[in-house]
């Protein structure tokens, strides 16, 4: 931690390092004896401090009372589906698990709100739809998709979606 405050690191950065020497480079070069760790399944406990991690950073984009709310639609073992809710009060929303939606259904309702499918949609790392006032993210459910830095990659991609939403509602200009 001295390093940290050493190099004047920020929390994001911090973060970014952390990953990489606890989550990645161990796995860097696998052999027969050990599967890398992010290539398994993620737990609750990923999603949940992913979830964390991506409504934390998009609250801080917000002002006016607006929070954003995670909560995991439905997964199945390749997929998962995110939904993140704007709510017009700020308030502390616990992430939550609903294990009791069939992905079929939740993903169909996904695709029906399309006008096209790009293609093979399960070879799109994070598939971003929206949908009213939600945001679904179809994410495939290895640990390496629901790290604290992916977390921050996306929130980032979801400002640049949302700032050229509401561009190209207010007429298509970018500023």
């Amino acid at each position: 931690h001295y390093a940290y405050e050493f190099f004047c690191l920020s929390d994001e950065e911090i973060i970014l390092v952390e990953d990489t020497v606890e989550k990645i480079i161990p796995y860097v070069q696998p052999n027969q004896s050990n599967s890398p760790d992010i290539w398994k399944p993620s737990s609750h406990d990923d999603r949940q401090t992913y979830a964390e991690t991506l409504v934390r950073k998009m609250n801080e984009w917000f002002d006016d009372g607006l929070t954003v709310h995670a909560r995991l639609e439905a997964r199945n073992k390749d997929l998962s589906v995110l939904r993140l809710s704007l709510h017009k009060k700020r308030t502390n929303s616990q992430y939550v698990e609903n294990e009791s939606s069939s992905f079929e259904r939740v993903l169909s309702k996904l695709l029906s709100a399309m006008p096209h499918l790009p293609g093979n949609f399960q070879l799109i790392p994070d598939l971003r739809i929206f949908i009213g006032s939600d945001f679904y993210l179809v994410k495939p459910s290895q640990k390496r998709f629901w790290m604290k830095s992916v977390a921050l990659s996306d929130a980032h991609s979801i400002a640049l979606d949302l700032h050229d939403a509401v561009s190209s509602r207010n007429g298509g200009s970018h500023s």
